[in-house]
């Protein structure tokens, strides 16, 4: 890891909430002060008399805890009480917790027959049950996109019903769907004396933990309204806050899965919201990451029959020893919302290395242009404008092709981030001290959670197997002009924040005019002469 500087080791380890504090602040609702969170992390095997280690403790939820632990007016508060962000600190059993969670997404996904990694960190590979994990962990919205048959509901409904059990809420989004069929208000609180906010905060579209919206792109506009307020948490309805997702005692948890089909040939679209777009963390184009032969094959076999087997698989085969095996342990009959309460907490305490700070930031810089008046980037940037400039050229001419993602997008980037480093350290086995959002982990996660929110020019695709590949070669070229600019004199000064003489200014604005205009505001250091 990274040294810090000296203002970061007078202040302590550079954390996800300290860099994200003026955009991530989740409301934190009241908890009852006889509430003791000690109780979050218990034995794995509560009835288990003999001694237990630390490797053989668990986050669990507040049904498997024992009454007698929790008292009874803080469960009348909230569901999960115990969970506060005092009691929750990331250590080896948030990561042996995060493993059993992957196991049992990996079994739960084996209804979808792809074995195609999404990404990879180092020589290792990550695919669907990691990336949605991760998102489930850090509350990040999903969104898959892909032609009609490509298995996007199939995927979210394993997911979800993995995760979440018969918690999960559903909505189809058909043409002309109105907000109020869409939310399905029950009208029989207000007949019986209640008010209009009582009956919306009965709504398990609003309260649930988990939803998935179906083809939103069949969303009319108006109705696309109600989807911002809902992914940001803050639905109010007739200027009435009404609280969105699950609340306990560390804020409120809502996870959110989306899917569109992508394309001109299907009947009753609109055009999905870009401020429904910007809000979505990950995004995941099916066609790029299709089974293979293999799959293929598994799926077809899946669907024989097994002659002398008991059970009916799916529509109404025969079931084979995996399928009853599925069947037993039915994902409906499971909910693991209490780790993923604690998991989540945990996961903002992850630091980031100073590099990832300094690549972040650097990919904020996309905008910058020596050529362009006030040098940036207008929204309607001409390719004329990159004629004669030494910086259209290298990296397949990407300079003029692309801009910067939006602050917003950057945060989520990194929050996902947060969970996806989790995911890995339960997968590669790292210790907990030892874990950091790296700057390997943000190229990992660029190419979906970057996705449609880093505006790429059609002409930039060509030569890739679509904009998620686009966007791998992007962020890793960022990654090493960024190692560049930091190992010059005053580049890592300059993207962490640090003072700068009128010197180094000079040297700076140089930099970007000579060698890469990404590096440096030009304009911020001539102002600041």
């Amino acid at each position: 890891m990274t040294n810090a500087s000296n203002n970061q080791q007078a202040d302590g380890p550079v954390t996800l909430d300290r860099v994200l504090e003026k955009y991530l602040q989740p409301p934190t609702p009241p908890v009852s002060p006889q509430s003791d969170a000690s109780f979050a992390l218990i034995p794995a095997d509560i009835g288990d008399q003999g001694d237990q280690d630390d490797s053989h403790h668990a986050l669990v939820p507040a049904a498997s805890v024992p009454a007698t632990l929790i008292p009874a007016t803080a469960t009348q508060q909230l569901r999960f009480p115990y969970i506060t962000p005092a009691a929750i600190s990331f250590g080896q059993e948030c990561i042996n917790t995060t493993r059993t969670l992957l196991e049992t997404l990996d079994q739960d996904l084996q209804e979808y027959c792809n074995s195609s990694p999404l990404t990879s960190a180092g020589q290792q590979t990550f695919g669907f049950p990691d990336m949605l994990l991760a998102a489930a962990i850090t509350q990040s919205t999903v969104m898959l996109v892909g032609d009609s048959g490509t298995a996007k509901t199939l995927v979210c409904r394993l997911a979800m019903r993995s995760l979440f059990g018969a918690e999960a809420v559903e909505r189809d989004i058909t043409e002309g769907l109105s907000q109020e069929e869409f939310l399905d208000i029950d009208m029989g609180v207000i007949r019986n004396g209640g008010r209009l906010q009582d009956a919306y905060q009965a709504l398990p579209i609003i309260t649930g933990p988990a939803k998935l919206f179906n083809e939103i792109n069949r969303a009319q506009p108006s109705l696309q309204n109600i989807f911002i307020p809902l992914l940001d948490n803050c639905f109010s309805p007739l200027g009435k806050d009404v609280a969105c997702g699950l609340q306990y005692g560390g804020g409120a948890y809502q996870w959110v899965l989306m899917t569109m089909n992508r394309g001109a040939d299907y009947s009753g679209t609109s055009p999905v919201d870009r401020a429904v777009q910007e809000r979505v963390a990950l995004t995941i184009p099916m066609e790029e990451f299709m089974p293979g032969v293999d799959d293929n094959s598994r799926m077809v076999r899946a669907q024989q029959p097994s002659r002398g087997s008991q059970g009916q698989g799916p529509s109404g085969l025969t079931a084979g020893p995996r399928e009853r095996q599925t069947q037993e342990h039915t994902p409906a009959q499971r909910q693991h919302i209490g780790e993923l309460l604690c998991l989540h907490l945990a996961a903002r305490s992850i630091p980031l290395e100073e590099d990832s700070i300094a690549l972040a930031t650097y990919m904020l810089n996309l905008d910058h242009c020596v050529k362009a008046t006030g040098y940036r980037k207008a929204a309607g940037h001409s390719l004329a404008e990159c004629e004669g400039c030494a910086h259209a050229k290298p990296n397949k001419g990407l300079c003029g092709l692309i801009r910067a993602p939006s602050a917003r997008s950057v945060c989520r980037w990194i929050s996902y981030t947060a969970g996806f480093a989790l995911v890995r350290a339960a997968r590669t086995g790292v210790p907990a001290d030892k874990l950091a959002i790296t700057p390997d982990d943000l190229v990992a996660t660029a190419p979906l959670t970057l996705y449609d929110r880093m505006p790429v020019r059609p002409e930039a695709l060509d030569g890739f197997s679509g904009q998620a590949a686009a966007i791998n070669y992007v962020v890793r070229n960022c990654r090493r002009r960024c190692d560049e600019f930091l190992a010059t004199a005053h580049g890592r000064q300059y993207l962490l924040g640090g003072d700068l003489t009128a010197a180094a200014r000079k040297d700076l604005e140089r930099y970007a005019m000579d060698k890469d205009p990404w590096a440096v505001r030009i304009d911020d250091m001539r102002a600041c002469r």
